[in-house]
This record gives structure tokens, C-alpha cells and sequence, in this order.
């Protein structure tokens, strides 16, 4: 299922953590807002958008 939103399309294709990603949508299942840190270069832009794009 395709769902319409207003995120950035992606440029590359995005491989790996899978396990992230899914940590981070259960615990936005439970929580209204999720902060991903790192330092920089980490992929935390992207895996943002990965997680926005599929909640």
C-alpha cells in the first residue's frame, strides 16, 4: 500500500538497519515523539525518514 505524503524522495536506495528502523516505529507506536541521536554522518536524517514514511 502506497500512502501519499509530503517527505523528500529519496536519491539512493536505502540498505540496512532494519533493526533500527523497527525500533524505532514500535517505540513511536507507545510515544508521540522520538529523538534519534548520534553523532554526525550516523544516518539518522535517514532512518528518520524511513520510519516517518512508513508510520
Amino acid at each position: 500500500m502506497v500512502v501519499p505524503h509530503n517527505l523528500p524522495a529519496d536519491v539512493t536506495s536505502f540498505v540496512g538497519r532494519g533493526r533500527e528502523i523497527s525500533q524505532a516505529k514500535q517505540l513511536l507506536a507507545t510515544n508521540r515523539l522520538l529523538t534519534l541521536t548520534g553523532i554526525g554522518g550516523v544516518g539518522k536524517t535517514r532512518i528518520a525518514l524511513q520510519v516517518a514514511a512508513a508510520v
